[in-house]
């Protein structure tokens, strides 16, 4: 987890790109006076234009700053502890507020100044407030002390933001056991709120390695009112780890009365509740991620390394709260572990549901959420999750479509929360995603693919998204959803039934599926529809009947055509022999036995007898291909008639008329001849 820290402070860009206007030298560890740490700020305070500070204590290596009240920071600058000599990667300058009034490093510059690579602790405040301008805070402990595995809390957050500032850039930190938030991006009702914030790279709430628990004592990131903050990222060392924390996770919240809504933040990248290797559980107190009142949050993401894994946590994975002041809606849930290990088979289930919907009094509050989608990675997989995999108690429009949802507490989707939900007459109760009725399987039948019937009743004259998932079964009798199959759309008529077929990749028999419905329209999802086992139908064998010439001299072959009537998911084989008809083995053709086999997806492959070539004037003639022994699919037709066609010429025999003529023209001839002689 080091590396993290040290990757964090790589990528982060100088903030000025000329000199600074100077460079003030830390060199002792006196809590005042000239070459103190207080005296820096002070002189960088007084000096024009961005400045540095820099350290150079004692010998080098490790050293600790007792620093009681700390200057305001009032000008941009660079404290930067990795030019401490003996820094290798981890921060070795300890900056101890020794639960002094006063001790908190508060930055109030007009432009962004930056901290880094120190360790921050016993602050009786925030380990750092950001009150202006900016800030760039990369690479410190802040929390724990210099060993990264021991807690020496701050008094307030480990990192502080308050609501008039925005784009403060916080990345590769460890932010552990203050007794606050780990990060808060403050706001305040009806005055502003912080935006545009990037958080990376960061541990909060465990010790360096990422292992073991020391965990803030309120949520693990705090967003009050908020837009386009970004919580982690794509790139391979931008994800967060968070877990341990006393609170939720992350908990991005609509402030009541705020200028702005919480609009727009994205959460890619991070592992929440676990490890930062992802294999064990560390919980947070509360959520993974709550939501409330926030519109338009991106959590996870089709791309690759957007997807979070959100695991492990003591109570929902996932939950979205619509509040009194605003709606939470149009929120994008893709490509995310929820409940699982990293590998996404192994069990680190949240205490509840995997994603839950909340109550809400007014459904309005709770819409447009997306839950998977319908492209290529926008599934969710949501297992192992100690109730329900999706518990959608309230609001309404809220699709869930494409997720892997299997071996939950509860069911696959529950639709308010008392356990499967009878299908009613037409579709016309309301509820959590209006009580969408689910399809009703009535048979899969599997050859060389899977063919899924099914019925729908629901709203008249709609257009569903009707998707089947294989799964490991559920108690219900009604599933869940562990592989997306496919989908087919199916239209109710007038009396509001609509008849589903539908053609699916190939699943072993005994398999169960199920399904859900989507209303096009309104876009509330069902829950799964009834288990139903998929049953075997072996594909029908058949063999053509064929004529063949005989020709000559030689042998030339009869080709037979042993067909299948549609595809097999396995190899069909068979044995075949021939026997006489009116042609007679081995003078008319030669007695052939052998066996074949149909490969599994292929539907035919060819039978050859020789047949016996001869100038024998005589009747076609007829022999028979029997197929016996057949494995993988049922008999047909299984025997073929081959006709000899005999093509011997047979020499005419002139009629009387012609006889009679020839002679007539021969006496002709011969008088003639005759005549010349005389």
């Amino acid at each position: 987890m080091n590396r993290r820290i040290a990757a964090g402070i790589v990528a982060i860009a100088l903030v000025a790109i000329s000199s600074p206007a100077a460079v003030f030298v830390v060199s002792t560890n006196a809590d005042s006076g000239v070459g103190s740490f207080d005296q820096a700020i002070i002189d960088a305070n007084t000096t024009p234009g961005p400045d540095d500070i820099h350290f150079n204590i004692g010998a080098g290596g490790p050293q600790i700053i007792t620093t009681g009240p700390i200057p305001i920071i009032t000008e941009e600058v660079v404290i930067d502890g990795t030019t401490q000599p003996g820094y290798s990667g981890t921060p070795i300058v300890t900056l101890d507020g020794d639960d002094t009034i006063g001790a908190e490093l508060r930055i109030q510059s007009s432009s962004p100044s930056t901290i880094r690579g120190l360790v921050i602790i016993d602050m009786l405040g925030a380990g750092v407030r950001v009150e202006n301008g900016g800030a760039t805070i990369s690479g410190n402990y802040i929390g724990v002390n210099a060993s990264g595995g021991v807690a020496d809390p701050n008094a307030g957050a480990g990192i502080e933001v308050r609501p008039n500032v925005d784009g403060t850039v916080i990345i590769g930190n460890v932010i552990s056991a203050n007794n606050g938030y780990g990060i808060y991006l403050h706001g305040t009702p009806g005055v502003e709120a912080s935006d545009n914030n990037i958080v990376q790279g960061n541990i909060i709430g465990l010790d360096a390695q990422g292992i073991n628990d020391l965990g803030n004592l309120s949520n693990g990131i705090g967003v009050d009112g908020g837009n386009s903050n970004r919580i982690g990222g794509t790139a391979a060392g931008e994800g967060n780890v968070i877990s341990g924390n006393g609170g939720f996770g992350i908990r991005i919240t609509a402030t009541a009365g705020a200028v702005t809504t919480a609009t727009g933040n994205i959460v890619q990248g991070n592992m929440i509740g676990t490890t930062g290797t992802g294999t064990s559980a560390v919980p947070n107190s509360n959520d993974g991620i709550a939501l409330f009142g926030a519109q338009q949050t991106t959590i996870g993401g089709s791309a690759a390394g957007a997807r979070n894994l959100i695991s492990g946590n003591a109570g929902v994975g996932i939950n979205l709260s619509g509040i009194v002041s605003g709606a939470t809606s149009d929120t994008v849930i893709q490509g995310n572990l929820v409940g699982t290990d990293i590998s996404g088979s192994g069990a680190l289930p949240n205490s509840n549901a995997g994603i839950s919907l909340a109550p809400v009094t007014n459904p309005a509050f709770l819409t447009r959420n997306q839950i998977g989608g319908p492209g290529p990675g926008e599934g969710n997989r949501i297992w192992f999750n100690l109730s329900d995999g999706i518990a959608v108690n309230g609001g309404i429009g809220n699709p869930i479509q494409g997720n892997s949802i299997d071996l939950n507490g509860g069911l696959g989707i529950d639709l308010s929360p008392d356990g499967a939900t009878p299908n009613d007459p037409n579709d016309t109760d309301a509820g959590p995603n209006n009580l969408q009725n689910r399809p009703v399987i009535t048979a899969i039948t599997v050859t060389g693919s899977t063919t899924a019937t099914a019925t729908l009743n629901s709203t008249p004259a709609r257009l569903f998204r009707i998707e089947f998932f294989s799964t490991a079964g559920d108690p219900s009798g009604f599933g869940e959803g562990g592989t997306f199959l496919g989908f087919t759309n199916a239209t109710a008529d007038a009396s509001g039934n609509a008849a589903i077929l539908a053609t699916l990749p190939t699943v072993a028999s005994g398999t169960l599926i199920t399904a859900t419905a989507t209303d096009q329209t309104t876009q509330d999802t069902s829950e799964f529809s009834n288990a139903v086992a998929a049953v075997f139908v072996p594909p029908v064998l058949n063999v053509n009947n064929i004529a063949v010439a005989e020709t000559d001299s030689g042998t030339t072959t009869a080709d037979f055509t042993v067909t299948l009537s549609e595809p097999s998911s396995t190899d069909v084989t068979f044995q075949f022999s021939t026997s006489d008809g009116t042609a007679a083995a081995p003078g008319d053709y030669l007695t052939t036995t052998g066996s074949g086999t149909i490969l599994a997806g292929e539907t035919s492959t060819t039978v050859a007898v020789p047949v016996v070539g001869d100038t024998v004037i005589e009747p076609d003639e007829t022999f028979t291909l029997t197929i016996a022994n057949i494995v993988g699919a049922t008999a047909g037709d299984v025997e073929g008639v081959a006709t000899i066609v005999d093509d011997d010429a047979i020499a005419e025999i002139p009629t009387l008329t012609e006889l009679l003529l020839a002679v007539m023209a021969a006496l002709l001839a011969i008088a003639a001849l005759a005549a010349l002689r005389t």
